[in-house]
């Protein structure tokens, strides 16, 4: 589970890589998932948060990350 720290929800992220909001996440925004993102082996999240990007990685058992961010999608 990954917070997102400017709106008051939070992401759930299975084991299988969907990802499921709860909450307000990405106000005015969508996540947007990376290309070839995994369908199975997910064992961790971690948060990112800069000034202007709000996302979080989610980590496979293999190590590999793969970048999921809030972006305005016109």
């Amino acid at each position: 589970m990954v917070g997102d720290s400017f709106n008051d929800g939070y992401w759930l992220i299975t084991s299988t890589g969907k990802v499921f909001p709860f909450g307000t996440v990405c106000q005015g925004q969508k996540l947007v998932a990376p290309r070839g993102a995994p369908k199975s082996g997910v064992v961790g999240a971690i948060h990112l948060r800069s000034q202007v990007d709000e996302g979080f990685d989610i980590i496979t058992k293999s190590g590999r990350s793969y970048s999921f961010k809030c972006e305005f999608v016109f």
